[in-house]
């Protein structure tokens, strides 16, 4: 990892001059050394809503699945599907995104019998059988390269327990991801050419969020407060008997959680003593909602993902109709993400099945197939008559007017199953005479 130089020397760890504790350093534009690989994974099972900036965009991409389209006739598509699915290709689709993003880099490899050893180039030509494919992060492979330049090897270093510990694999084997940070080459050089984990970006926005989240949960804790009466306190402390103050208010303590009651001491009128003193008093709790809110905007934006689906909610209320914008926004992003990253993924691992001599096609090949993702949000039964009765009073429309005869209408919807009526398959009728004279005189106006 790159450790970037401070602009002085004076650190003290003692009282947190410098650090990250420091309030001047840590509100002053000032680089910081990249999250640590142990950082990265204690976030990954210990932090979820910093996960959330990994997995949420690479399950969005993958959730609803994809199809395979553009198929000759002679491929059993069901036998395609059937080994995608043995194969968990969509799972390791997700994994590679979300590894990738989260690390700053991972690998997805292929296990193949086609007799050659895993460190030689990939000949598809000899593919036998696919095995089955296996997802790494950046911590658990080392490039190997021979020159100044992109890795042409893997070495698997932590895989312990499997079959693919220790191995070499060749880089025309493997997809290599890197995660949405795009570094230019000199920093890609300094990464072994991987990159730097999504975190970074947002790391220090969360860290505000997750320090005004700590101290709402400190202010809930000692949210009733506790208050002791004793007469006489001041005069037993200077008399030097705090330790039997200290013994009584430890007895205090431990009758209230134990009996859940408390036992005072009552006073004596003879030697005019007080009585003790119990009270509870509250602390008020008013603004601390509006301060932790006052974090949560800056790092809901530096994650890049908007409010709505990173956090499940919105200013407005789930329910007021303000949030469709954001769900169109978000689904055009995860669209533009699944053409520039999972189809080309998809290709390579369906090209590898088509390849293989035991594969669903016997070796042979498809001239061309195209990978088609599913739409990203299902309609409801609601949403779903809303649309047919909109489409059936298109049709209607189109019927009254004479455009489209009941029959076509007939064959193309309830039959072919169209959204859409295809204009080819119609046969307009010719327009009169008088009619197409003026048509073309109004064109050529």
């Amino acid at each position: 990892m790159v450790s970037f130089p401070r602009l002085d020397d004076v650190t003290s760890f003692l009282t947190g001059l410098g650090t990250s504790v420091d309030r001047s350093t840590s509100m002053r534009m000032l680089p910081r050394a990249p999250l640590t690989m142990p950082e990265l994974d204690a976030f990954w099972t210990q932090k979820g809503i910093s996960v959330l900036c990994s997995t949420l965009p690479a399950e969005a991409m993958t959730r609803e699945g994809h199809t395979i389209e553009s198929l000759p006739e002679w491929v059993d598509a069901k036998a395609v599907d059937s080994t995608a699915q043995d194969l968990a290709i969509k799972r390791n689709t997700a994994r590679l995104a979300a590894f990738g993003s989260h690390w700053g880099g991972a690998i997805l490899g292929v296990a193949l019998d086609d007799g050659l050893p895993p460190y030689w180039p990939l000949d598809l030509g000899r593919i036998k059988r696919v095995r089955g494919f296996f997802v790494l992060n950046r911590n658990e492979v080392q490039p190997v390269t021979r020159a100044n330049g992109e890795p042409e090897a893997y070495l698997i270093t932590a895989a312990t327990g499997t079959p693919i510990e220790g191995r070499l694999i060749h880089a025309s084997r493997v997809i290599k991801y890197c995660g949405p940070i795009d570094l230019p080459k000199h920093m890609r050089r300094d990464e072994q050419y991987w990159s730097l984990s999504v975190l970074e970006r947002v790391y220090d926005e969360m860290r505000k969020m997750w320090s005004a989240l700590g101290y709402a949960e400190g202010v809930l804790h000692d949210l009733i407060l506790d208050v002791f009466s004793i007469p006489g306190l001041q005069e037993a402390v200077m008399a030097g008997k705090g330790d039997m103050v200290k013994a009584r208010v430890r007895l205090f303590a431990g009758l209230k959680s134990i009996f859940r009651a408390l036992v005072i001491d009552g006073g004596n009128e003879e030697k005019k003593r007080a009585p003790e003193q119990y009270v509870q008093k509250s602390r008020t709790v008013t603004g601390i909602p509006q301060l932790v809110d006052v974090f949560v905007p800056a790092a809901v934006a530096a994650t890049g993902i908007p409010r709505t689906i990173f956090l499940g909610d919105s200013y407005g209320g789930l329910n007021s109709g303000g949030n469709d914008g954001e769900w169109r926004s978000w689904d055009a992003r995860v669209k533009s993400w699944q053409g520039d990253i999972i189809t080309p993924w998809l290709t390579w691992m369906y090209g590898l099945l088509f390849a293989a001599k035991d594969g669903p096609t016997a070796g042979r090949e498809p001239e061309t197939f195209t990978i088609k993702h599913r739409p990203l949000r299902q309609p409801t039964p609601k949403e779903e008559a809303e649309i047919d009765a909109l489409r059936a009073e298109r049709h209607r429309t189109y019927w009254e007017m004479g455009v489209l005869s009941a029959a076509v209408i007939q064959e193309q919807v309830f039959v072919q199953g169209r959204d859409r009526i295809s204009m080819e398959a119609v046969d307009l009728p010719a327009l009169p005479p008088a009619v197409e004279s003026e048509v073309n005189a109004a064109l050529t106006a």
